[in-house]
């Protein structure tokens, strides 16, 4: 009796049962990449590859709060958080320079989380191929975003296809 719906009932010439639908709100995880090639900003603007990493990661977090997710930050200190006060704690941790230049191991990460990464990728091509086959093992789904400069995209686009494809060999000359 606790499932039937008296109101729909009571309307109609038979009885409704109710149906619930449990929601489980989800995590999302962001990395902006912090190796010495994120550093980088051009002559015409003073914020660098890291900064707007950061920024389209903030952007990204709020957006996914506005969806009643969770967000945090790989390496990070803190939880996911539902609120922005733990988005806040994200960019303090970011502007402290809490963030280590190696690439995060997800130790933390559920297997219902996604991870967000943005970066260049140009980190020693061994490292990347590594760190991105041990998230491949990982039971989350992964997204990639790749910063990159005008005149590097050529180049940019064959490191991240020879990490991804477990690849290695030299690097075409610039």
């Amino acid at each position: 009796t606790q499932r039937i719906d008296w109101h729909k009932s009571a309307r109609a010439e038979r009885v409704m049962i109710r149906e619930n639908e449990w929601e489980a709100a989800n995590t999302l995880w962001f990395h902006a990449g912090a190796s010495a090639g994120m550093t980088y900003h051009s002559h015409l603007s003073k914020t660098t590859k890291r900064e707007r990493a950061q920024l389209l990661c903030l952007a990204l977090g709020e957006l996914s709060l506005r969806g009643h997710e969770r967000v945090g930050a790989l390496g990070s200190p803190y939880l996911p958080s539902h609120s922005r006060g733990g988005l806040q704690r994200i960019a303090e941790w970011w502007q402290a320079d809490g963030q280590p230049d190696t690439l995060p191991v997800p130790a933390r990460v559920s297997k219902n989380a996604a991870v967000v990464l943005i970066s260049d990728f140009l980190d020693p091509l061994e490292t990347t191929q590594r760190w991105l086959a041990e998230l491949a093992e990982r039971p989350f789904g992964t997204l990639m975003l790749i910063v990159l400069v005008v005149g590097f995209v050529g180049y940019a686009a064959w490191r991240v296809a020879r990490a991804i494809n477990g690849e290695g060999g030299e690097e075409p000359s610039a």
